[in-house]
């Protein structure tokens, strides 16, 4: 069974625009009475908003940077916030890190360059 509410108004019909009178229902909405949503309460507008979870609210203390070596990835590695924006001290610990002893130990480093928007850095190395 459909209702049809204008303003307030109930009418039945099939809730064309202009139907009946030929006056416009801008504000017209189709209520099913047998709904889910009208059986628990309300309708859509009467609800409440969701609440926040504060976890996702909160800066976490370490990034999780890829690291590239000339482009082409090589894995990821954990530093911490404040550490995460200053290049050198991201080099100093990759290079402390098993991932750098693994790939970049014996190799010289032209250039690094750390995203300042995304969480990477990239190596770039002579061959």
């Amino acid at each position: 069974m459909s209702v049809i509410q204008q303003r307030g108004v109930w009418r039945g019909g099939s809730g064309c625009a202009g139907d009946d009178d030929g006056i416009p229902w801008p504000l017209t909405r189709l209520l099913n009475l047998g709904s889910p949503l009208l059986q628990r309460g309300g309708d859509v507008l009467q609800q409440s908003w969701p609440t926040v979870d504060p976890e996702y609210l909160e800066v976490p203390d370490f990034v999780e940077l890829s690291v590239l070596i000339n482009n082409t990835a090589c894995g990821t590695v954990t530093v911490p916030l404040q550490v995460s924006k200053d290049t050198e001290q991201v080099q100093q610990l990759i290079l402390e890190s098993p991932l750098g002893l693994k790939h970049l130990a014996e190799r010289s480093i032209k250039r690094a360059i750390l995203s300042p928007r995304t969480a990477l850095i990239n190596f770039l190395i002579d061959e």
